[in-house]
């Protein structure tokens, strides 16, 4: 079996600090990137070479190429718009690589306390069973499918109590 002279393996190079930084920035341009994760990234790149990455992460963050305050607000600002809950943004933060104590400040974020999380909890309602109240007793398989997909979108226990009981304005 004849090879080509093309065959598919990388070609082998030095890895220098400025390599890893160099790599970091081209993976920047596509998206941000968390501290952690743009570490995980990079280690999983070049496993050989830990200290080049913490050189790389270190000079990023330095530059503020890398800051995690910034995406969290854009990251947030994102998640508002989807209708989901507190909950499935902090879900999804964690799942990012925000530091613990960056999560813990959504709640008092503005824009957070400012959005009316029962008029998309109520939105979702309405498009999936329609607008009248659903009670647990008239049709269990319904009102319970209705709740866990509103709970699974991150929606707290009283907002999702709330809709389940709203009555269409008359």
């Amino acid at each position: 079996m004849k090879f080509s002279k093309r065959d598919n393996k990388k070609k082998e190079h030095e890895v220098t600090p400025e390599w890893v930084l160099g790599r970091a920035t081209l993976l920047l341009e596509d998206r941000d990137y968390t501290e952690k994760k743009m570490a995980q990234k990079l280690r999983l790149a070049f496993p050989d070479n830990p200290e080049y990455c913490q050189q790389a992460i270190e000079n990023l963050v330095e530059r503020g190429s890398i800051n995690d305050d910034r995406f969290a607000e854009h990251f947030i600002g994102n998640r508002l718009g989807r209708k989901e809950g507190v909950g499935k943004i902090k879900q999804a933060m964690y799942t990012k690589g925000f530091p613990k104590s960056i999560i813990d400040k959504i709640e008092h974020d503005p824009r957070v306390q400012e959005k009316s999380f029962h008029d998309d909890a109520l939105a979702l309602k309405i498009s999936w069973v329609g607008e009248a109240p659903l009670s647990p007793y008239e049709d269990q398989r319904i009102y319970n499918r209705t709740f866990r997909r509103l709970a699974s979108r991150g929606f707290s226990f009283d907002i999702i109590n709330k809709v389940m009981r709203h009555a269409p304005d008359e």
